[in-house]
């Protein structure tokens, strides 16, 4: 039989040590190809987890972009319902509220299409 010869070192190695050389040599590049393997599916579940954590941001922030506008119409009318028509009915708390429940979903739509925009830009230059 002839064998191809196995460089380790300084020696070359014919026979037996060349077949157990050649197959440590692809144990080890295995052993290399799984841990690459292994951190490639960690960036992939930490991107994600990336994801999912920018949609839950994205939504509580958006929760309180609809629910500050109307309480703050809500405050604000109250105040000044309380101050300038204290016996009346407070029209100015209700036109007030009206105002913050349709502004809120408004500008939460704007910012949300713009967020979700820079986003793709981003995911795409990426």
């Amino acid at each position: 039989m002839w064998y191809t010869p196995a460089v380790l070192g300084e020696g070359v190695l014919f026979g037996e040590e060349s077949r157990r050389v050649g197959k440590e040599t692809d144990r080890l590049n295995i052993i290399e190809q799984l841990k690459e393997l292994k951190q490639l599916k960690q960036v992939k579940q930490i991107k994600e987890v990336t994801k999912h954590l920018w949609i839950l941001g994205l939504s509580i922030q958006a929760a309180l972009g609809i629910a500050l506008p109307v309480l703050l119409g809500v405050g604000v009318g109250w105040w000044l319902d309380h101050h300038l028509r204290p016996d009346s009915f407070p029209w100015i708390t209700v036109v007030l509220t009206a105002v913050g429940i349709f502004a809120g979903p408004v500008i939460i739509y704007r910012w949300v299409t713009r967020k979700v925009e820079q986003r793709l830009r981003k995911e795409k230059g990426a």
